[in-house]
């Protein structure tokens, strides 16, 4: 079995390996190295290898979180991203500081955006 090629995943969106009875999940296909995939892959791999249910890796909405100050994080694809895929798109913006839960400490610092 080939675990590594040149970084491109030998698995397949059902977590198939080029083995036919050998499924991949988490870190191991060195895609999107977070628990919450890794346990999204695990549940492809079981619907796929167990259950014989046919399901695949959704790669459209993948939460991403850099953890800083302040923090950053976005799910889905991003403006520039829908720009060269040439898909109409509006920006909607909310200040965090219009938020009752923020209240007057530093998390009222910030915007979130939806497109």
């Amino acid at each position: 079995m080939c675990i590594r090629q040149k970084r491109a995943s030998p698995f397949d969106g059902r977590c198939r390996t080029n083995v036919k009875h050998i499924y991949a999940c988490g870190d191991v296909t060195g895609q999107h190295l977070f628990t919450h995939m890794a346990e999204h892959t695990a549940k492809v791999a079981v619907m796929n290898a167990i259950l014989h249910v046919p399901s695949s890796v959704d790669e459209a909405r993948v939460p991403w979180c850099t953890f800083s100050d302040p923090e950053l994080a976005h799910v889905g694809a991003g403006a520039e991203e829908l720009r060269q895929r040439g898909e109409m798109f509006r920006v909607y913006r909310f200040p965090f500081a219009k938020l009752d839960r923020c209240g007057p400490q530093k998390f009222g610092l910030g915007v979130f955006s939806s497109l």
